[in-house]
C-alpha cells in the first residue's frame, strides 16, 4: 500500500511539474525529464532519509528490551546498522522495480547515466550511514525522555524537507541554500541524486563525497559519545 501511495504521489508530481514547465525547457538547471528523474530517485531512495533506527531504540527503551541489546557480545550500534542496511536494501529492490516500470509507462523509456552511476551509488551508501547516525542520536534521546517516538516523527518530516525530498535544494532561496551547506541533511538525498544527474565526473563531486565522509565520522563519534552518556541513565528491572 505504501508503494501504491508513492506511485500516486509521483503521478501528482508529474502533473504539477508539467504545469510549472509549460513552454519552458529548463527551470533552475532542470529539464522536465531531469526533474522527474530526480523525483523518481527520491521515491526509490526515500528509505535512506527515513531510517527507522530512532523508532527501534525508542521502543526498545520504552518496553525495557534495550537491555537485551546491551547484554549481547556485540556493539548495539553496529548491530542496528547492519539490520538497517538489510531492511533498506530489500525495500530498495522492490521500489526500484515498481518505480522504474511507472517511469517507463509515463515516458515510454528509461535511460541510465552510466558515467556517474558508480560514484552516485557510493554516495547513496554513505547517505544511508549518515542518515543512520542522525536518527541513532535522536533515538538515544529516549533514554532520558523514555519515549522519543514523536520527536522522531517530527524530525523525519523536517529532515525529509531539508534533504530535498519535497523540492530540490536549488529551488530554495539562496540564504537557505547557504545555511544547508553547513548541515548534513542535503547529503541524504539531494547530493547523491545530484551526482547521478551530472553529465560528467568533476572535482566538485569528489568534494561532496569527502564532506559526506567527514559528516559520517563526526556523527558516528558523536553518536558513540551520546550512547555512553545515555546508557548511564538506563534503568532495567528483572533482567
Amino acid at each position: 500500500m505504501s508503494v501504491l501511495v508513492d506511485v500516486l504521489i509521483f503521478t501528482g508530481q508529474y502533473v504539477f511539474w508539467h504545469v510549472v514547465f509549460g513552454e519552458r525547457e529548463v527551470v533552475k538547471g532542470f529539464s522536465f525529464e531531469g526533474i522527474m528523474t530526480y523525483y523518481l530517485l527520491v521515491r526509490i531512495l526515500s528509505d535512506i532519509a527515513n531510517s527507522k533506527v530512532g523508532f527501534t531504540i525508542s521502543e526498545a527503551v520504552r518496553e525495557g528490551r534495550i537491555s537485551n541489546y546491551l547484554l549481547r557480545p556485540f556493539r548495539i550500534k553496529s548491530w542496528l546498522l547492519i539490520e538497517e542496511i538489510g531492511n533498506i536494501s530489500f525495500n530498495l529492490i522492490i521500489k526500484l522495480i515498481v518505480y522504474s516500470i511507472s517511469f517507463m509507462i509515463i515516458f515510454s523509456r528509461l535511460s541510465f547515466n552510466l558515467t556517474t552511476l558508480p560514484i552516485s551509488i557510493i554516495s547513496m551508501f554513505f547517505a544511508l550511514i549518515l542518515s543512520f547516525n542522525v536518527y541513532f542520536i535522536l533515538g538515544c534521546l529516549s533514554f532520558w525522555t523514555k519515549n522519543s517516538k514523536y520527536i522522531n516523527f517530527a524530525m523525519r518530516r523536517v529532515i525529509l524537507f531539508l534533504s530535498g525530498a519535497v523540492i530540490p535544494i536549488t529551488f530554495f532561496p539562496e540564504i537557505f541554500q547557504n545555511i544547508l551547506k553547513y548541515m548534513p541533511f542535503r547529503y541524504f538525498l539531494d547530493v547523491p541524486i545530484g551526482i547521478y544527474l551530472q553529465s560528467e565526473i568533476s572535482s566538485r563531486i569528489f568534494y561532496e563525497i569527502l564532506i559526506q565522509v567527514v559528516w559520517i565520522i563526526v556523527l558516528w563519534l558523536l553518536g558513540n559519545l551520546i550512547l555512553s552518556w545515555s546508557i548511564k541513565s538506563n534503568e532495567s528491572v528483572g533482567i
